[in-house]
């Protein structure tokens, strides 16, 4: 009877024992579980936390960056165009001396031009008033020509390309002519054509070389905007 209360005393405790180690474990486990989450739960937060302060830092700098990179372009396309203006007003003021330039170079080669075709107009006319001396109309007309590639030789730089070439033609037509007018006419007295070549000079002058220096006139007013009439 001894024996068996013994055996079911040791059998109990051995039992309790077990249980108790069961719980034990049991808690153990629970607890772990519960470090490892409490743990797991700071390290997300403080991670967030750690992200969030990076992501903040990371844009704080990118903000301060492109400001400070658009504070520079600004400076610097400000720049550019403070120099780009400067340009465009040291541009226009030359094109504007230019201009004046040109407008007075037309000015002072157009005159000297009309009067070397008046003057040879005046020798080359088919019909003079009685007593006109030629030799005097010769040397009116040798005077405005050397008058004329005076002021062209002085002025030409100033003209357009188109305008200067223009000009050079019309003086080479006025200087061939005379010249024609001279041997073929002046000085040649007896030749029985001379009535026919002085006819065909004067129509050359009149016709021709009056219809070049118009529309050089033409052409130099709408260089000085002009507009042609309709």
């Amino acid at each position: 009877m001894d024996e068996m209360n013994w055996l079911t005393v040791a059998t109990s405790v051995l039992g309790s024992s077990a249980l108790v180690s069961a719980l034990a474990f049991l808690l153990r486990s629970w607890i772990s579980e519960r470090l490892k989450g409490a743990i797991q739960s700071e390290y997300a937060g403080k991670l967030e936390t750690l992200k969030a302060q990076l992501k903040g830092d990371a844009d704080m700098r990118l903000e301060v960056h492109k400001a400070s990179l658009k504070a520079a372009g600004d400076v610097e396309l400000e720049r550019l165009r403070s120099q780009l203006a400067a340009t465009a007003a040291e541009r226009n003021t030359l094109l504007n001396a230019l201009t004046t330039r040109r407008f007075e170079a037309i000015a002072a080669i157009h005159a000297p031009l009309l009067k070397f075709h008046i003057a040879l107009g005046r020798l080359t006319a088919a019909f003079r008033p009685v007593g006109v001396d030629e030799q005097a109309l010769l040397k009116e007309v040798a005077d405005a020509s050397e008058a004329f590639d005076k002021v062209l030789s002085e002025k030409q730089i100033f003209l357009s390309q188109r305008t200067e070439a223009k000009i050079v033609e019309i003086r080479q037509m006025l200087v061939s002519n005379a010249n024609l007018f001279q041997w073929t006419v002046a000085l040649n007295q007896h030749d029985p054509e001379r009535p026919l070549k002085w006819m065909e000079i004067e129509q050359t002058v009149r016709g021709p070389v009056t219809k070049a220096i118009g529309d050089l006139a033409a052409e130099l007013r709408a260089l000085m905007g002009d507009k042609p009439v309709a």
